[in-house]
């Protein structure tokens, strides 16, 4: 289909004269955005107070979580200066962001093109999974569900079957293998309401939203902005994949997918680097978020000076309600201090790998050697962003089950 196409290295429908604007479009907003429009940005897009941009220029890592006007949402992003010499790569950018492990970072992979069951082989769900799955229905369930999604499962149900575990596992892998084919084919249009609340989630709709309210993306990456506005009819040099991860903490993990693209851009003596990852299927906590890691290397500060950008926006239900106020503290406190830990992590990355190999071409990369970097980037970027929500709504669901 030529849609997915693999990152290397880790992780619109119109008519001619719409694509056509949409180019001049791009140019338009590549070309303005410089160093002081990027301060400007931080400003009055992200509440950075004149003592927040002393303390950036003083080489302190900032992170400052954004009002989003939606008790459901919860939006946080942050910014550390460097030193970077000479051209970076942009897949020295995207190996910064992986680590060596992480206890929180369960099974994952990346999907094919097309998303085959067979790429979640090393998916088993767990006894306390296996039993909520048994029980739910329409308005009620533990694991974010779609209609169809429960409809399946519950035809799968036979609890006095000796192989019932694996059963219920190889449906539910079917479920999200046809979750990820569906999104390569249509995009966000594919996502069906969740309905295992008494509220339907219309994910479709609130990836829309978390696009269009994104920081940074329209003007510092407006190619990258297109592409995932129009997915799957986007630009194809656009590098992307879609990704299955899990994420191990409490007494309950959580199961996602997400689709990576990634983009960089070189003028005028500047570069800009930047990878979205959109979660557009988690099990359980949160509903749906979008996360932005960017490099900004501007020409017109005649130094070697650099900036690298973190920003989340995820949304769940449980932020709103009676104790929606206290998760969401808790959330926007555990989200600034992963957020302050994965720059100072990828800044330190990213300047150690240069020291030892001063960047230079970006090498070609074997399938081999590619794929094991970028599933773990991939999921460290995806999952210890939104983990910090996941967190919060874990322990407000804890405090309720003690009372």
């Amino acid at each position: 289909m030529g849609v997915m196409r693999q990152l290397p290295i880790a992780g619109s429908i119109g008519l001619v004269v719409t694509v056509l604007a949409i180019a001049t479009a791009v140019t338009d907003a590549a070309a303005q955005f410089d160093r002081s429009y990027f301060l400007k940005h931080l400003r009055e897009k992200a509440a950075f107070a004149p003592e927040d941009l002393a303390a950036l220029e003083a080489g302190q890592t900032v992170v400052k979580t954004i009002k989003t006007g939606d008790k459901q949402e919860t939006a946080v992003v942050g910014v550390v200066k460097t030193t970077i010499d000479g051209s970076v790569p942009l897949d020295r950018f995207r190996a910064s962001f992986s680590q060596k492990r992480s206890d929180e970072i369960g099974p994952g992979a990346k999907f094919s093109s097309p998303p085959i069951n067979d790429d979640l082989r090393s998916l088993e769900l767990e006894e306390k999974d296996i039993e909520e799955l048994e029980r739910c229905f329409v308005g009620n369930c533990d694991l974010n569900m779609t209609e169809k999604m429960i409809v399946r499962i519950n035809a799968s149900v036979d609890g006095s079957a000796v192989d019932r575990s694996q059963k219920m596992s190889e449906a539910y892998r079917t479920l999200l293998a046809e979750i990820a084919a569906a999104y390569e084919a249509r995009g966000a249009a594919s996502l069906e309401p969740l309905v295992n609340r008494r509220k339907p989630v219309p994910i479709g709709e609130d990836h829309r939203s978390l696009l269009s309210r994104s920081l940074f993306l329209r003007d510092a990456a407006p190619k990258l902005y297109s592409f995932l506005q129009n997915f799957p009819k986007g630009d194809d040099d656009v590098e992307n994949a879609l990704y299955w991860s899990t994420v191990e903490f409490g007494l309950k993990p959580m199961i996602a997918i997400s689709h990576v693209a990634a983009d960089a851009e070189k003028s005028g003596g500047g570069e800009r680097f930047a990878i979205a990852t959109r979660q557009i299927y988690a099990s359980r906590y949160i509903d749906s978020s979008l996360t932005l890691s960017f490099l900004f290397r501007f020409a017109d500060d005649g130094k070697s000076e650099a900036y690298l950008v973190f920003a989340d926006r995820t949304r769940s239900d449980a932020l709103g309600g009676l104790l929606g106020g206290v998760a969401r503290a808790v959330a926007e406190q555990q989200g600034k201090e992963r957020v302050k830990q994965i720059l100072e992590r990828s800044r330190d990355q990213l300047k150690a790998s240069l020291a030892v190999t001063p960047a230079g071409p970006e090498q070609p990369q074997t399938e081999a050697a590619s794929g094991t970097l970028t599933n773990r980037a991939v999921m460290i970027i995806a999952a210890l962003a939104i983990l910090a929500v996941a967190i919060a709504v874990w322990l407000m669901k804890r405090d309720r089950f003690k009372r």
